[in-house]
């Protein structure tokens, strides 16, 4: 009997601790304010930080902003605890278990159990990628390890990130890249340099632009007026100021007749001249003429187009309006949503263009698949995909 008990009771600890870590990982955390006094609650509305901070942000890598009622930062933890005391002026998100943190005006470092590990001295601190972070130090830029031990000595005008595991460093007015051990790949020598996109990034040097590939070499010279990102093995380029597409070799694929020109996607790209725009195909053969007043590029096989009554819709890749210019503006999808407006108040469609969110926000911002910062009679706010509100507000309507 009492074997079957202790059977009992460890079948059920262990039952309710597989369910605990299932809901742990699952669950989100939102922010929720009541009368534009802010906390954190879970989905279902259940508090988990207590409503008296001046504002809270969505979670970014399992930890989010605070911001108190006289205007300091700190970080909660998706446990609803405070990792350290407010007394920041500015943060930047976690990311590889450390954040940037400012106070007595420099830029310091945090880790996740709120300790400052790396002592606030930099006038610029970016966030850690690589398990390195790039740093201002006086007039110059530097890279420090997670210890705050320097890597790269402070002697650069800038360094960036152009690519996973390449940085661009600028020197006396010039660009170069480095690999990620620091190696110069590619010496200070371009006027301007973009990112990697396919494996090769446009550099400018002596008014003309072209490619170089992740060795540093000129895979396609600098003869061009101007050019674009390489988006499905081709990019727009600029010729005698029109614009065609250059394949990765360099050669011109689609002449350079036109006043515009987006970059390919889904083998199909826009194109614009003498008051027309068309959708081409990698080869420049036109698929269809489009009537539109204006028509941006594609973006997750939707193109933004507004027609002759300064109606916003989308086209497909063959030029079909498969959602009907309807709104009065629109944005590109991002996480498969778009804002609509109509009148002065915005909603959401999803890409069959069905109205997910009714148009009767002031403005909203999208950026996470599930929850949406939107802004209602001055107050900002989250919703979900079913437009459920996590606010209250006694604050009448404007």
């Amino acid at each position: 009997m009492k074997k079957l008990i202790l059977f009992i009771v460890l079948f059920s600890t262990i039952n309710t601790f597989s369910f605990a870590q299932f809901w742990k990982k699952d669950v989100r955390i939102i922010p929720y304010h009541e009368n534009n006094i802010f906390g954190y609650v879970n989905a279902e509305k259940e508090a988990i930080v207590t409503t008296k901070f001046k504002h809270t942000n969505l979670f970014v890598n399992n930890y989010g902003i605070v911001k108190n009622k006289e205007g300091l930062y700190s970080f909660f933890s998706e446990d609803g605890n405070r990792i350290c005391p407010f007394k920041y002026d500015k943060v930047k998100n976690f990311s590889e278990e450390m954040a940037a943190v400012y106070y007595s005006g420099y830029w310091g470092y945090i880790n996740t159990s709120g300790d400052d590990v790396i002592i606030n001295k930099y006038k610029v601190a970016e966030e850690f990628k690589n398990n390195i972070a790039f740093v201002k130090l006086h007039s110059k830029w530097g890279c420090i390890d997670k210890n705050g031990e320097t890597l790269l000595e402070f002697k650069f005008q800038m360094l960036k990130w152009v690519s996973n595991d390449i940085i661009a460093f600028q020197k006396s007015e010039k660009w170069g890249l480095l690999d990620i051990d620091f190696n110069i790949i590619r010496k200070a020598a371009y006027d301007e340099m973009t990112e990697f996109h396919e494996d090769k990034i446009a550099v400018k040097y002596n008014f003309k632009w072209g490619f170089l590939n992740t060795k540093g070499e000129e895979i396609i010279p600098c003869w061009f007026e101007d050019v674009k990102s390489f988006s499905h093995n081709s990019a727009p380029v600029k010729i005698k100021n029109h614009w065609g597409l250059t394949n990765k070799n360099g050669d011109v694929i689609v002449p350079s007749i036109y006043d515009r020109i987006y970059p390919l996607e889904g083998k199909v790209a826009i194109a614009y001249s003498i008051d027309k725009w068309i959708i081409i195909n990698s080869k420049g053969r036109i698929i269809k003429e489009l009537n539109y007043l204006m028509v941006h590029p594609f973006h997750d096989e939707r193109s933004k187009v507004r027609n002759e009554e300064q109606l916003w819709g989308f086209i497909n890749y063959k030029g079909i309006e498969i959602i009907p210019c309807e709104w009065d503006d629109a944005s590109h999808f991002t996480y498969e949503m778009a804002k609509v407006k109509r009148g002065d108040f915005w909603g959401i469609i999803n890409k069959s263009g069905k109205l997910i969110i009714d148009c009767q926000y002031q403005e909203i911002r999208i950026e996470d698949s599930e929850y949406i910062w939107v802004k209602d009679n001055g107050e900002w706010g989250i919703i979900d995909k079913n437009n459920k509100q996590y606010w209250i507000s006694t604050k009448k309507k404007e």
